[in-house]
């Protein structure tokens, strides 16, 4: 699917694809998660990671649940030109 078509598609499509395609995805990365966890360190970074990403698990279901909310906010960090500013000032010649 092109880029462009998939922030073209109407709300409920994009809720569809993502009930049908990244539930199942999300459901095993959590699975993964919880079978991992007690098995690492407590003071690990990766353990660190996994508890941060199920403290937020609650926004990943709303992603699921709404096709309006995008996975991300690039569309926002363009449009206020911050991206550009980020790395126009992060190269120095």
């Amino acid at each position: 699917m092109r880029l462009s078509r998939r922030f073209a598609a109407p709300a409920e499509e994009r809720e569809q694809v993502r009930q049908t395609r990244a539930k199942p995805l999300l459901a095993s990365l959590r699975e993964w998660f919880e079978t991992t966890l007690p098995t690492l360190s407590r003071k690990s970074d990766t353990t660190a990671a996994i508890r941060y990403a199920l403290s937020l698990w609650h926004a990943l279901q709303r992603y699921l649940e709404d096709g309006q909310i995008e996975i991300d906010n690039n569309l926002v960090y363009t449009a206020s030109g911050i991206v550009q500013s980020i790395f126009s000032s992060a190269v120095r010649l």
